[in-house]
């Protein structure tokens, strides 16, 4: 097969690939079958390719969203009305179910990411990097500079970092 670039020919290649996908980061795909110029570099990817990228970029969207704090999601109601739109047409919105606003499943609710949710009011594209919101401090290191803070001391961080964030959840029991 030639190459529509160089002209150059498609070599079959099961080497480790490196997939950049801008919103969960870079993929490392090992023993999967592609196809590469042997001029420009140019790469042919097979169904089999497709479906472990496609795998991978799921399962990470997944574990990015759901490590998100809860106060960062909001209802399909909520995503609706900031949207303009019935819950109904949210539902059957096709770019939507499509995954260009990051959401997640909380029981049997679906969830939507606020952040994401007002992009794609801006844009109409409310994907944005997940990957970028990972801080490379291990899990045990955070659960140790939690355990070195007295309980006042969290109150008071928690609710300085709801003040900064214009956040106040409302507390249970009480309705607006």
């Amino acid at each position: 097969m030639r190459c529509l670039e160089c002209g150059g020919s498609y070599v079959e290649s099961s080497e480790r690939y490196i997939y950049q996908d801008p919103v969960v980061g870079n993929i490392s795909v090992q023993g999967v079958k592609f196809y590469r110029c042997d001029k420009c570099g140019d790469v042919l990817f097979t169904p089999e390719m497709l479906d472990v990228i496609e795998t991978i970029i799921k399962e990470r969207k997944h574990q990015f969203i759901n490590n998100l704090p809860i106060r960062d999601f909001i209802t399909a109601k909520e995503t609706a009305k900031l949207l303009g739109v019935s819950r109904q047409a949210l539902n059957k919105n096709r770019r939507i179910k499509k995954g260009f606003v990051h959401q997640t499943t909380l029981g049997e609710n679906t969830v939507y990411v606020k952040k994401s949710v007002v992009q794609y009011q801006r844009s109409g594209d409310g994907r944005y990097p997940l990957s970028r919101l990972t801080s490379g401090i291990p899990e045990a290191v955070i659960e140790q500079c939690r355990l070195m803070m007295d309980k006042d001391s969290v109150l008071e961080t928690i609710d300085s970092l709801c003040k900064a964030a214009k956040y106040y959840p409302q507390k249970p029991g009480k309705s607006k």
